[in-house]
């Protein structure tokens, strides 16, 4: 164990290089060592399955630093795994583009990118606030480098502000809540097939609560949806409307599940800046009536 992770997670190595602002630069270097370029990356690939032992391995350091290293180590790991995904995620992402309904590896890429989706999240909630500064400007240099390297499309600018900026809203809900003094998880996979991006408890009472995050825009029409589906009446679109959540079953059979559509309204938070809202109280005022009308103990 020692051989695998130990030089890896050298500590006073680590925090030198980290302290001089250079994590990028030395995931960078990293990945220039361990991936070797294609003989024909000049043509654009589709298949990435070569880095997947990559990928794997990444994935499981950064999960060991994450019990055992410091925070700065952590992100440091996730950031290699993310970089390592990004072109798989991003031609995914033209997949899920080009076929707006189903097709016969839908899933297959939906997992994809909520992998890398998981491993963004990890990194930024591992930085302390002095290295969120400009992070995703530095974090799409670095996927296009590394894109270009092994021949892969990378994402376009309005995909990848598309999902950044939802994560953003998720860690920046996040960083809120547990400086409210809530514990909060971010989900996993599985739970994030639900609809759910993360479990929010009441230290107090221990009351727990399952939370989908929503825009204005996007909270709106899943009430509709709902409506349409007749898992809403007009009464409940109504209230929701006004209170700004609303509660639903997600699931099938004993794998039901409720979720709470939470709309966070940037017109009374303010802007995210470094993935922290300007006003949060408004925030932690709902989820007090959140928590009060269904947290589950």
């Amino acid at each position: 164990m020692w051989r695998r992770f130990g030089g890896y997670l050298d500590r006073r190595e680590a925090k030198k290089r980290i302290d001089q602002g250079e994590i990028f630069a030395f995931v960078e270097q990293k990945l220039r060592n361990e991936v070797k370029v294609p003989s024909n990356r000049w043509h654009r690939h589709t298949d990435f399955s070569y880095l997947k032992t990559l990928v794997d391995t990444a994935t499981s350091r950064a999960k060991y630093a994450t019990n055992n290293a410091e925070p700065l180590v952590v992100a440091e790991a996730w950031l290699e795994a993310l970089i390592l995904q990004a072109p798989q995620a991003a031609l995914a992402q033209v997949q899920m583009d080009k076929h707006k309904h189903s097709y016969h590896n839908r899933e297959a890429r939906v997992l994809e990118l909520i992998d890398f989706n998981d491993a963004y999240v990890q990194a930024v909630l591992a930085l302390p606030p002095t290295h969120l500064h400009a992070y995703n400007e530095d974090l799409k240099r670095l996927i296009d480098w590394f894109c270009k390297r092994v021949g892969a499309w990378p994402f376009t600018v309005e995909q990848f502000e598309a999902i950044t900026h939802g994560l953003s809203r998720e860690i920046a809900v996040y960083n809120a809540v547990r400086t409210a003094g809530y514990d909060v998880e971010m989900t996993n996979r599985t739970d994030d097939a639900f609809g759910i991006d993360m479990y929010i408890t009441d230290r107090v009472t221990g009351r727990r609560v399952s939370v989908d995050t929503k825009t204005n825009s996007a909270f709106h029409y899943r009430l509709i949806e709902l409506l349409r589906e007749g898992r809403l009446n007009d009464a409940d679109l109504d209230l929701a409307e006004r209170k700004g959540y609303a509660a639903v079953i997600n699931g099938h059979a004993d794998e039901k599940v409720r979720v709470v559509l939470w709309r966070i309204d940037h017109g009374t938070l303010g802007s995210i800046i470094d993935f922290a809202f300007e006003h949060p109280d408004k925030l932690i005022d709902e989820l007090a009536e959140i928590i009060k009308e269904y947290g589950e103990v």
